[in-house]
């Protein structure tokens, strides 16, 4: 008996060692997901990246988004006011600058606020670093340990003019350096804001209206709602849905009168936005109610949360790289004819082109400084006219410029396809040069498409009446295809029921949670807390019985990679 007690013992000793072993197993190879990502997005080459990739997927859905959200980050060399730089989705290389908390804890999330700068068509990088020596003050003791800030270079003038914050290809452009950003530091992904000055102020605007998903609140400060449907971004109001907005104006504000944006805000509000609108009387086109302003915009941060959870959506657009809104995505656009939705039309909210001569001016100046030209960007309108570096232009049109708010202003009066003229001083020599501004390019595409989304609990028809799926209810106007984005609980359900302007729903059961789709969406934009594992993709126009000739499909921008 005694012997076999001790055998029992002994058995019983190696059966805890092996549950022990295989515990560690475990935890290491839970512990190495991460570096298993970590490897992939610092793999340059492509085959390698081919088998990581491949490595990662196999994990499965729930095992790769643990990986993702538990991504560690290293503690850098340098914190407080850094410099960075990457090759952008445009292919020219630019920096960004950033304020990292000197306290900076690689284990904590931080907010992070991106500063887009004005001028955004001219300025050189230097307005983009100047701003984050500009947020370190207004940040104080109190904030300076608690938030991020990252302040893009867009240098346009010195790139492309498809590069200001209103184009398509300027928004990627931040979109990617805020990549680069999330994958070096713990950003906190649901506390992501925008804002800016001037330009930077439109271009805050322009991403709430056509590219929102990624932020949680936009401070568009002396901006105006309408630039980037000047260079040929269209805006539609009913996109603002959803979306929480703060913006302010100057009351002196000679080039964006606050009259006029409250006009276009309170016409935005009555379409499906709501956006706060604060005027400063005494205020001009500057910074001047900072003081008062940015302890404001700080408790926003701290409260607000992005929300991509939407009950409802209504969404339009007339490209499909800007087709995205939260779980619903407009991928490939059609004449849908008699089938569309009825009294379902978007409709651009149109302005007046924007014109630019395409230089730029001392970021140091004061607003009372002549203009005197620093650079001249290649192909531009002053550079087919002769403007030349270190030209000081007097008049336009013949009427006194004498800083860069009055050119401004002159500038704003003008069309594309206008004539003008420009004096200048070079030399001491006065001389007065005329030219033409380019004729307005025609829209990618003269079809806008326009989706009316509700999701809401499908109930089983029993006495109960319990939850058994999503019902997903779309009116659709010229997208012929889409792609609904289904989160973990509503994979969970197992069924899907879809229906299109009215119709019979279309059944999706045995719904299963996807890892390239986790995949993708993290390689989208580097968010760690997308909360969507699996997609479900539709074409509108078979179901509508309908044959369609789509429009060419524009650059998606998911899956751009690293």
């Amino acid at each position: 008996m005694p012997q076999i007690a001790t055998m029992r013992s002994m058995l019983l000793c190696a059966m805890a060692l092996l549950v022990s072993q295989a515990a560690v197993v475990a935890q290491e190879k839970e512990a190495r997901k991460p570096d298993l990502l970590r490897q992939y997005l610092g793999e340059k080459d492509e085959a390698a990246r081919k088998d990581l990739r491949a490595k990662l997927i196999a994990l499965g859905a729930v095992e790769l988004q643990s990986a993702i959200s538990k991504l560690s980050f290293a503690k850098p060399n340098d914190l407080g006011a850094l410099e960075f730089e990457t090759k952008c989705p445009d292919g020219f290389t630019r920096p960004y600058y950033m304020h990292v908390p000197p306290k900076y804890d690689a284990a904590k999330s931080y907010p992070i606020i991106v500063w887009l700068h004005g001028g955004v068509a001219g300025a050189p990088a230097e307005a983009a670093s100047e701003a984050i020596m500009m947020w370190e003050q207004a940040l104080g003791e109190k904030w300076s340990e608690e938030v991020m800030v990252l302040a893009p270079a867009a240098i346009a003038g010195d790139t492309s003019e498809e590069a200001v914050w209103y184009r398509d290809a300027g928004q990627r452009n931040v979109l990617h350096m805020l990549k680069d950003a999330r994958l070096r530091f713990n950003i906190d992904d649901s506390r992501v804001f925008l804002t800016g000055m001037s330009d930077g102020g439109s271009g805050s605007f322009g991403f709430a209206c056509r590219r929102p998903d990624t932020f949680a609140g936009y401070f568009p400060m002396v901006g105006h709602p309408l630039i980037p449907a000047m260079v040929g971004t269209p805006m539609f109001w009913e996109n603002f849905g959803g979306s929480k907005v703060y913006a302010i104006s100057g009351g002196k504000d000679r080039l964006y009168p606050a009259a006029m944006v409250a006009k276009l805000i309170d016409e935005a509000n009555k379409n499906g936005a709501s956006i706060e609108h604060k005027i400063y009387p005494e205020a001009g086109h500057d910074l001047s109610y900072a003081a008062d302003e940015m302890p404001k915009i700080l408790d926003m941060v701290a409260k607000w949360q992005r929300e991509l959870a939407l009950a409802e959506i209504d969404w339009s657009s007339n490209n499909t790289s800007m087709g995205r809104r939260s779980w619903l995505q407009i991928t490939e656009l059609a004449d849908l004819g008699d089938k569309n939705a009825k009294d379902l039309v978007a409709t651009p909210r149109t302005g007046q082109a924007r014109v630019m001569l395409g230089i730029t001016i001392n970021p140091e100046s004061e607003p009372t400084d002549p203009v005197v030209v620093e650079s001249v960007a290649e192909g531009s309108v002053a550079e087919s006219i002769g403007i030349e570096v270190g030209d000081t232009i007097t008049k336009f049109d013949g009427a006194k410029t004498g800083n860069l708010m009055e050119l401004r202003a002159a500038l704003d009066k003008k069309n594309l396809g206008d004539e003008f003229s420009v004096t200048l001083e070079r030399g001491g020599v006065e001389k007065t040069i005329k030219g033409k501004f380019p004729t307005p390019k025609p829209m990618a595409a003269d079809l806008m498409a326009r989706v009316k989304a509700v999701q809401k609990p499908l109930k089983a028809k029993d006495e109960k009446g319990s939850v058994h799926g999503t019902l997903f209810e779309l009116s659709v106007t010229n997208a012929s295809k889409l792609t609904l984005y289904l989160t973990a609980e509503q994979v969970k359900l197992g069924k899907a029921v879809v229906s299109i302007n009215g119709g019979e729903g279309i059944v999706f059961e045995k719904l299963a949670e996807d890892a390239e789709t986790v995949l993708a969406e993290f390689e989208r934009y580097g968010d760690r807390k997308s909360p969507f594992v699996a997609k479900i993709e539709i074409n509108v126009a078979k179901q509508l019985g309908v044959k369609v000739k789509p429009l060419p499909k524009e650059e998606d921008d998911d899956g751009e990679g690293f």
